[in-house]
Formats: C-alpha cells, structure tokens, sequence
C-alpha cells in the first residue's frame, strides 16, 4: 500500500531535518576539538571507512553525493577554526 503524497513530502522533511540537525551536532564537536590535524585525520580516516561500508552495497549516486558532501563540510569548519586559532 502506498503512502499518501503528504505523508511521503512529511517522511522526507523530517528525516532532511534530522539530517540537518546531525550534521550540526558534529559542526560544533568539530569546532571544539584542540588539536586540528589529529581531526582532520580522523574525519579522513572516517571518510574512507564510510565510503568503503557504502561503495559494498548498490546505492544511488545521491548517496556518495551527500555523504561525500557532509564530510568535505566537516573538513572546512575544522580548517577554519584552525586558520581563527
């Protein structure tokens, strides 16, 4: 059975805003991290196991899209706070 269009449009906004606010948690424990470099290593390191667990499944290319996305964003907040510092 398929759902109505409201309840579709719904399902997708909320989860577009759990996204959202998530990606805004690790903006901020991002931010707060002491040392930059280790950071950056680490968002590398998670980049590769991440991509890695998708690239094993068939996925859209939507899905590398925006993982890719959220973590190139991870990268620039912490090379800001280490350029501010």
């Amino acid at each position: 059975m398929a759902m109505p269009p409201e309840r579709v449009h719904h399902s997708i906004s909320f989860l577009t805003s759990e996204v959202h606010a998530m990606f805004m948690f690790c903006q901020m424990m991002a931010r707060f991290q002491p040392d930059h470099e280790l950071t950056l290593r680490r968002i590398d390191e998670i980049d590769q196991i991440g991509l890695a667990s998708i690239g094993a499944t068939t996925v859209p290319d939507a899905t590398i899209e925006g993982f890719q996305f959220v973590m190139e964003g991870l990268r620039k907040i912490v090379k800001s706070e280490a350029a501010t510092r």
